[in-house]
């Protein structure tokens, strides 16, 4: 459960008009937004009112950060199942 005043209970909103803005410039995905470089953001920017290049840049950030942390994850996730496999069931 979350309150009005939790920083997460916002976090499906900023999701929405991230989203909605991505959706302006024709980014699909998250992964697309986090391998633009700075002349894509420039020409995506170029195209709209609605976000700043300033503004795009750090969604560019955001979204790197948001791969990364994915990817990391996925791999801890891959090594913990291989981890288990070559253990065997009766080895823990």
């Amino acid at each position: 459960m979350t309150y009005p005043s939790d920083p997460v209970f916002h976090m499906k909103e900023v999701g929405k008009n991230m989203a909605k803005k991505l959706k302006r410039v024709g980014v699909k995905t998250i992964s697309d937004l986090a391998t633009m470089t700075d002349r894509d953001i420039s020409q995506a920017t170029g195209k709209t009112v609605f976000i700043s290049t300033e503004k795009f840049i750090e969604f560019r950030k955001a979204a790197i950060k948001i791969v990364e942390a994915y990817e990391n994850d996925r791999n801890k996730d891959a090594h913990i199942q291989e981890v288990a496999n070559e253990m065997g069931p009766n080895k823990f």
